[in-house]
């Protein structure tokens, strides 16, 4: 399916950051109204359009465009955003009738009144990247339906499970091999020891690729975004990039320095080996290390910089020591030839 041309164009970008991404202006502040009370029973943070459009664009880094998915698409911003992203085929489904109601795309996305949790089964192992943000039990609460929790691996054998954690088990069953999630999920997953397991089972499940914590700025509870590709359990201790956005702001910078490969002060990306992430993913107890580190360098007059920055240093010395050692080198002279 080839994406029309209106959702190519200025306008139609700009009905879109108007539509989606919180203004002050009368239709946000309408919209926030009219769900807040709906909000409370269905367990919905609805997400600007920059955070949805800054989570397919890097998920985007790690395959293709051709499916796009969201199990708990809500008012329709992460369709929204991989269609902008360029993604051939965009499939959302909601269980709330309302919030679908609100979704303002006439670009040939499809999307479905059904439970995610449920439904979508014709899409498992299919989606490119399956992106965005699902409901959390503070406000929804547990899902204690047996017939849902023996479907889901992490729900078996247990009288109740946390929504967000089967919400992110279906993501990943619904990524095709070697897709990506990009998943917004509540900090105690990434950090709470009863949690453990969660992040066990994707460790065993996935390749974490990136993890970008946001403030509370951005959402009102302390959220992370996990990036991962559907890919089985190896033994390599890849890298991986952990960030930290103190506003919307940080993302654009935050995006490139996971695009280059390098780290950054501010806002604040680094690197760790997954090795170092088994037991806590958050990003904030690992910032502190890294900065301590940081701090402990300078302090004893140490100059930082980026790996980048170094190496392309160390290329320039090596380059000018090589012209050097050719322009010094000695001329060929004709030797004195001995005549007998």
């Amino acid at each position: 399916m080839q994406i029309p041309q209106a959702l190519q164009s200025p306008e139609f970008l700009r009905e879109q950051l108007t539509l989606w991404s919180e203004p002050a202006a009368t239709n946000g502040k309408q919209r926030e109204n009219h769900f807040a009370s709906r909000q409370k029973v269905l367990g919905q943070f609805f997400t600007p359009f920059r955070v949805a459009s800054f989570m397919c664009s890097v998920a985007s880094l790690w395959t293709d465009k051709m499916l796009g998915l969201d199990p708990a698409c809500g008012n329709g911003v992460f369709l929204a955003a991989l269609c902008s992203c360029g993604f051939k085929k965009v499939v959302g489904a909601d269980i709330d009738e309302q919030a679908l109601a609100q979704i303002r795309l006439n670009n040939g996305a499809e999307w479905f009144l059904c439970d995610g949790l449920v439904g979508l089964e014709d899409y498992d192992g299919q989606a490119s990247v399956v992106a965005g943000n699902p409901p959390f039990s503070a406000k929804y609460g547990r899902v204690t339906d047996r017939g849902i929790l023996q479907h889901y691996e992490l729900g078996q054998g247990r009288t109740s499970q946390a929504i967000e954690v089967l919400f992110c088990e279906k993501f990943i069953r619904l990524a095709k091999p070697n897709g990506t999630i990009a998943i917004i999920l509540p900090q105690g997953i990434f950090a709470n020891l009863p949690q453990q397991y969660v992040r066990d089972y994707l460790i065993s499940k996935v390749r974490v690729r990136a993890i970008v914590s946001l403030s509370r700025n951005i959402f009102r509870a302390k959220t992370s975004l996990l990036f991962a590709t559907k890919q089985p359990c190896c033994d390599e201790d890849y890298q991986v990039f952990l960030a930290h956005a103190e506003t919307i702001d940080d993302l654009a910078a935050i995006e490139e320095a996971c695009k280059s490969g390098t780290s950054r002060d501010q806002p604040v990306a680094f690197w760790k080996p997954i090795s170092a992430l088994h037991e806590r993913m958050d990003v904030e107890y690992h910032l502190s290390a890294y900065e301590d580190n940081l701090t402990a360098l300078q302090r004893a007059n140490i100059c930082v910089e980026p790996l980048e920055t170094l190496l392309r240093a160390c290329l320039k010395i090596l380059s000018r020591a090589s012209s050097a050692r050719t322009s010094q080198a000695p001329h060929h002279q004709m030797g004195h030839r001995r005549i007998d």
